[in-house]
């Protein structure tokens, strides 16, 4: 058993909110772990990196050849970034597709960000939209917005199956304020959805409540159709709206997976 240090846990912490956020964004807990490897992947994860990387590595891989793709998924970060080891493009993309090839969603996001850039394999954005939407069905946001981004902008694209929204949805629903603010345009406009000012509203009242950093393009924008929707609506509109909004629970997976760790770290104590 390794022993722990305050240092190694925050360096725990970066990691879990790496392997469930995963590039552009987006937060899942949708590992197929179950407690006793999660709490192995939390012990080696406690360890020091820049002290034991072979032990680290070594550990992982094992873990690896077992778990729901975690494990790939961890390795897979760990040669993208070269935080611990010299970074590898290859064996990063190679331990992704491990990964998303087991189901787990995080390691499907990273795979489609590869396609659809073309850097270490082909592009190919119709590959890139496949594994996104195997992540966005398991509500994996970050995926969820890619695949909506495709489907709106990628002429390459040719398997759209009923347009954007539902994936701007499942994104919405998690706080994520691009998606929010792309579900209130959707609302306005009646793009891909029955027309509903009162729920346009709505998602325009979340997405400038938003207390992440914000594009300051969009925030007037979104802070400029507040104003005229707020003249332009009638009262009862308004009310619901905001009721709605009021009522809104963002689902954010990252922030119940690291209570999990927490927890668990709290046992091994």
């Amino acid at each position: 058993m390794y022993k722990f240090s305050r240092l190694a846990f925050l360096t725990f912490v970066f990691l879990v909110c790496s392997i469930m956020v995963a590039t552009p964004a987006g937060v899942h807990a949708e590992s197929a772990l179950s407690h006793d490897e999660q709490l192995e992947l939390l012990e080696l994860a406690l360890a020091d990196f820049h002290e034991k990387p072979e032990i680290v590595l070594e550990e992982l891989k094992k873990l690896a050849e077992r778990d729901g793709g975690a494990a790939h998924y961890a390795l897979g970060l760990i040669y993208s970034t070269g935080q611990v080891v010299t970074k590898n493009e290859k064996d990063a993309f190679s331990n992704f597709m491990k990964s998303a090839e087991k189901g787990y969603a995080p390691g499907q996001h990273a795979v489609g960000y590869y396609f659809f850039k073309g850097d270490v394999c082909k592009r190919d954005v119709n590959m890139a939209a496949e594994w996104f939407e195997k992540a966005a069905r398991q509500k994996h946001a970050g995926a969820a917005v890619m695949l909506a981004h495709i489907i709106d902008t990628q002429e390459e694209y040719s398997n759209d199956q009923g347009g954007s929204f539902q994936w701007y949805e499942i994104a919405a629903q998690q706080g994520l304020l691009d998606a929010q603010y792309s579900l209130a345009v959707a609302y306005a406009l009646g793009k891909g959805v029955k027309e509903d000012r009162s729920e346009a509203y709505k998602w325009y009242l979340l997405a400038s409540q938003a207390d992440e950093p914000q594009d300051e393009d969009l925030k007037a924008n979104v802070e400029r159709v507040v104003k005229v929707l707020d003249v332009t609506l009638t009262a009862e509109q308004k009310k619901t709206a905001q009721s709605r909004a009021d009522e809104f629970v963002p689902a954010r997976n990252l922030e119940k997976y690291t209570e999990s760790a927490l927890a668990i770290m709290a046992a091994i104590r």
